[in-house]
């Protein structure tokens, strides 16, 4: 007698549920246990930024401060500021329910390799276990966030195939998945050339792959190969441009996403430079005397 379809879904993904309730338990453990006094890192701006935003003042926090941030993130937090008030407590709850489905993000990926069928269970509950992502659920930080996003993004793509035809929405949703994640940290930006290339080299629908002389690809072969790269392409600027366009204008120049990476690249120069031990005091005040000078 056959098992009822709810039931025998349940019992499919045994593993999954194992290691939510593993990773539950760990997150309510860590509630309000970390060691911290105040905000670390970066907490207090995006909180002041996001406080900006939640009372109508736009993203001008940023203007009379040394760098720019990505916006998702201080967004993420504006909304939970407009709805519950000043406590950062609705946002834990909301990263701890985030890295909760980063568990399950994981759960699905591994379960697209092919092998043994307790990978996804083990990599589910090595992702529940790891301690990083239980501690920055209590933290203002856009890593929760940022990993769900990239998660999801892979995802995506793992659903893409060629010559399906429904795999032109999956390379768009993934690549407007991907321009969010982007939009949360700008380090992104520099991977998604990257993704187009690796869908540029994929084999296509007669399992032919690119070789060193491209005489012998037919024309219909590289220009879906370009196309199924610049359609993920246009879907990822499309989410981006909007933001850029916005920030070009607020700050006059271009800023494509935000310049903490460039005052970050400057500050660790400058540290390999002078040893100071990540001391930002001397280029926060070099920056500072750029900015007068203009």
């Amino acid at each position: 007698m056959s098992q009822p379809p709810a039931r025998s879904f349940w019992r499919a993904h045994a593993g999954l549920w194992l290691a939510l309730a593993i990773g539950l338990a760990l997150r309510v453990a860590l509630w309000g246990n970390l060691p911290r006094t105040g905000w670390i890192s970066d907490e207090g701006e995006y909180f002041s930024a996001a406080s900006w935003l939640a009372a109508g003042r736009g993203f001008g926090w940023y203007l009379g401060y040394l760098w720019t941030r990505a916006p998702l993130y201080p967004l993420f937090v504006a909304v939970h500021l407009r709805l519950f008030g000043e406590s950062p407590i609705p946002v834990y709850v909301t990263q701890t329910a985030l890295s909760l489905l980063n568990v399950a993000l994981v759960y699905a990926l591994a379960g697209r390799v092919r092998g043994h069928r307790r990978v996804p269970a083990i990599a589910a509950t090595l992702a529940a276990l790891y301690f990083p992502f239980a501690v920055y659920t209590q933290a203002l930080l856009s890593e929760t966030l940022f990993i769900m996003l990239l998660l999801a993004g892979f995802l995506l793509l793992a659903q893409w195939r060629p010559g399906t035809p429904c795999g032109w929405r999956w390379l768009v949703l993934a690549g407007g998945v991907f321009g969010l994640a982007t939009l949360t940290r700008s380090l992104m930006l520099t991977f998604l050339p990257l993704v187009a290339l690796w869908l540029f080299a994929q084999p296509t629908t007669d399992n032919r792959r690119p070789t060193t002389d491209d005489r012998r690809l037919p024309w219909s072969v590289v220009s879906g190969r370009w196309s199924v790269a610049l359609v993920f392409l246009l879907a990822a600027v499309l989410t981006i441009a909007p933001w850029t366009l916005y920030n070009s204008r607020l700050y006059g120049g271009l800023v494509v996403i935000d310049t903490s990476g460039a005052f970050n690249l400057m500050l660790g120069g400058r540290t390999a430079y002078d040893g100071n031990n990540r001391l930002d005091a001397p280029s926060r005040n070099f920056v500072r005397a750029l900015l007068d000078a203009n």
